[in-house]
């Protein structure tokens, strides 16, 4: 049994050892990080965009059917704002 007494583990070197791998990993996880930030940035702007354009179609449309139907709603009145408790 003497095979098992000398075995050990082998020693670390005392000195960080720096590689191609080593530089690229760090760059990879940075470049991905900032291209997924650009990316939902660029996706939540036009989606604000889009949902504005559709809320102002919407009230247009409803402007003009309470037009035809002769109930016309007062200026000040806003579907959209929120509404404050009264009670």
């Amino acid at each position: 049994m003497t095979g098992i007494d000398e075995m050990q583990f082998p020693r670390r070197s005392p000195r960080l050892e720096w590689n191609l791998n080593t530089i690229l990993n760090p760059l990879t996880l940075v470049g991905i990080l900032a291209g997924g930030g650009v990316y939902l940035g660029q996706y939540d702007a036009r989606d604000i965009e889009d949902l504005t354009k559709s809320r102002l179609s919407h009230e247009d449309d409803h402007k003009e059917r309470l037009a035809e139907t002769g109930h016309e709603r007062p200026a000040s009145t806003n579907v959209f704002a929120p509404r404050r408790f009264r009670g």
